[in-house]
């Protein structure tokens, strides 16, 4: 297959995700998104190394595509291995390294876990919540998503509260632990 073939699929694998994820089915969009990734990475591999721009969008469209389906390793492999090209664009060397950097706060992230008070470990669940971030709180910790009509409060943010803020009136997928009917802030993706 050529690389346009490649791309094709690629694309519409990532639309279909989108659709899930406006359904609120945040599974089956990741599934979506790693074949999306897998046949942008296959684009990546046919394409003549001369077009050093389309070889720059590409790389930091595979890599962001894996990030959406949570394959963190894969996102890593393709930004450092993409990296590695001598041509790069700045543009796309800039946006790969700034994959690397949320693909490592992500594995901190994801190896941490959530503070809770004592004896609440044992009834705390996970789960995730597709909606559109309606309000952060910088001084109360808390972010505010609309799913479906229904307005989740999360707290717990932390020091990302500053970055979260761009993504105001965004579609996301906000992560929590829940306990006692609360919901303390895991991580968030935008899903759109």
């Amino acid at each position: 297959m050529a690389w346009i073939e490649h791309h094709r699929l690629s694309e519409q694998c990532a639309s279909q995700a989108e659709a899930c994820l406006r359904e609120g089915r945040a599974e089956e969009a990741r599934g979506h998104y790693a074949r999306s990734a897998e046949a942008e990475e296959r684009a990546l591999g046919e394409l003549d190394l001369s077009k050093t721009k389309t070889y720059g969008i590409t790389a930091v469209s595979a890599a962001s595509l894996y990030y959406k389906a949570r394959r963190l390793a894969d996102a890593e492999r393709i930004a450092i291995a993409s990296m590695g090209f001598d041509r790069l664009p700045p543009f796309a060397r800039q946006q790969l390294r700034d994959i690397v950097q949320v693909v490592w706060v992500e594995n901190v992230r994801q190896n941490a876990d959530p503070p809770f008070a004592s004896g609440e470990e044992n009834s705390r669940q996970s789960a995730s919540y597709c909606g559109t971030l309606r309000a952060v709180h910088l001084d109360k910790d808390w972010l505010i998503v609309d799913v479906r009509g229904q307005r989740v409060r999360v707290r717990g943010v932390g020091e990302q509260v500053d970055a979260i803020g761009r993504l105001i009136n965004k579609l996301v997928t906000v992560h929590v632990a829940t306990t006692g009917g609360k919901h303390r802030f895991v991580r968030i993706e935008r899903a759109d």
